[in-house]
């Protein structure tokens, strides 16, 4: 045998490495074992985490704060809040808990029946529920018929109502349509007409009642100075106020004002009055 050969065979033969099969059972039942000990733990982790959260009472509604709401609304949000907190999702988990509180959720058990511009719901933790209310107010006092109701700024019906609030603006409708609550009484650009009009009258003129026609297209505005004006909802309100400006600025109209029944601007150019 050749010297050289029977080296590299030495050489070859060092670098094989021996593996106790045993030994490497062993290594694998360890990491195997370490790996179930952390799965464990993880899941015992989560588990307390999850009984702490839901079931332990730490974070159990204890207060509910019903902010900016007046006397009116208080009790019935109050009654449905408790109502919503005693019902449980997945007839399991309670709603009286904080992190199972949902405003979507709380929302749907109001209804539409409730007049509420915005909500927003503060958790004070661990125990305290705050919630904001901005209610929707009336704008508008509506009259129709025998009928009095309250609405807000998009036409739409509220309440009944008594007797106007002189703070509001006083629309009559001769048309004398039947009325329920949460019905749309007047379409928005005849209400923004009003409202408009209104704002222009005012620095000037003292109103009191927007009186809308049975034509549909004739508003007519009372004043506190005995005279009413008619005005074209289909027409440029600017250029009716500028003609109706004009006309109290005239020395001959100031003479007869006291005794002028009515302006009409509803003409373009022309303007009639008696």
């Amino acid at each position: 045998m050749d010297l050289n050969s029977n080296r590299t065979f030495n050489r070859d033969y060092k670098k094989l490495e021996y593996k106790n099969p045993r030994k490497a059972r062993a290594l694998e039942a360890r990491k195997n074992f370490r790996l179930k000990a952390i799965f464990v733990g993880i899941m015992l982790v989560l588990i307390g985490l999850m009984y702490l959260i839901l079931f332990s009472g730490i974070f159990t509604i204890k207060n509910v704060n019903i902010i900016g709401a007046g006397k009116m609304i208080r009790p019935k949000l109050q009654t449905v809040t408790d109502s919503y907190l005693n019902s449980r999702h997945w007839l399991i988990l309670s709603h009286r808990n904080m992190f199972m509180f949902s405003k979507n959720e709380w929302l749907e058990h109001i209804g539409g029946s409730y007049w509420i511009d915005s909500i927003d719901i503060d958790r004070s933790w661990p125990s305290t529920i705050n919630i904001v209310v901005v209610e929707r107010r009336a704008k508008i006092v509506w009259l129709t018929g025998q009928n009095c109701f309250n609405l807000d700024d998009r036409g739409v019906v509220m309440e009944f109502c008594s007797s106007g609030d002189e703070s509001l603006v006083k629309i009559k409708d001769e048309r004398a349509n039947s009325v329920k609550i949460n019905d749309i009484v007047i379409d928005k650009k005849s209400l923004e007409f009003i409202l408009n009009l209104k704002t222009k009258l005012d620095p000037r003129l003292k109103t009191d009642l927007f009186t809308i026609n049975g034509d549909n297209s004739t508003v007519t505005v009372s004043t506190f100075e005995n005279f009413e004006v008619y005005f074209n909802r289909e027409l440029d309100l600017d250029s009716q106020a500028r003609r109706l400006w004009a006309l109290l600025d005239s020395v001959d109209i100031r003479a007869v004002l006291p005794t002028t029944q009515y302006f009409d601007l509803r003409f373009g150019e022309k303007v009639y009055y008696k």
